[in-house]
């Protein structure tokens, strides 16, 4: 009986990967293979229910998705996490610190897209853009791990990222304040290393 359950195991592993559906994913083309969606990585979680619904959408994990049908409220774009969630980008300018276009966004219809519950927020990546709060006059810098540094005078901000650094800081509402997390202060272009 093992044998016979092994068996169909790897042939069941082979006709699924034999006909797997060409997911576009973000990042990377063959993000999709290294860590997306199979039947055989499901985790028993609880996120198994929800990783299954998106396999029958034909979504990948780690991938992009927003509404088919564009309105002026469905501009949202969504990462679908590892969790079976889909992760809002607050904004085009968080989106655009991961991405450099569009092309890799999936429409899909409005049903499934409702159907895939909402995660934690997407904070922006690690790189050139700076972070200012609508009423903190503090600039922070975006680290290797996604924490916010406060760098703490202009002069230090112009060495680390040129004098005209001031145009590479974003105002982000007070609402997302929550959903970032807060290293050491940058008070010498030492205690920072740009990626």
């Amino acid at each position: 009986m093992r044998k016979f359950l092994f068996f169909v195991a790897i042939v069941g592993a082979l006709v699924f990967a034999a006909g797997r559906p060409l997911v576009v994913a973000a990042g990377s083309v063959d993000a999709y293979w290294k860590g997306g969606l199979t039947p055989f990585d499901l985790a028993g979680d609880g996120r198994r229910a929800l990783l299954n619904q998106l396999y029958s959408f034909n979504i990948a994990t780690r991938s992009c998705v927003s509404l088919a049908q564009s309105t002026p409220l469905s501009d949202g774009v969504y990462y679908i996490g590892d969790d079976g969630r889909r992760h809002a980008f607050v904004d085009d300018r968080v989106y655009a610190s991961w991405y450099t276009d569009r092309s890799q966004v999936r429409e899909i219809a409005a049903s499934q897209l409702a159907s895939i519950p909402l995660g934690e927020t997407i904070t922006y990546k690690t790189g050139p853009r700076l972070i200012k709060f609508e009423v903190d006059p503090k600039v922070y810098a975006v680290d290797a791990n996604g924490w916010l540094r406060w760098i703490k005078t202009p002069s230090v901000a112009a060495e680390l990222f040129g004098s005209a650094w001031q145009q590479r800081v974003d105002v982000v509402s007070d609402a997302f304040f929550i959903n970032y997390v807060f290293g050491t202060d940058i008070s010498t272009p030492s205690d920072y290393t740009p990626v």
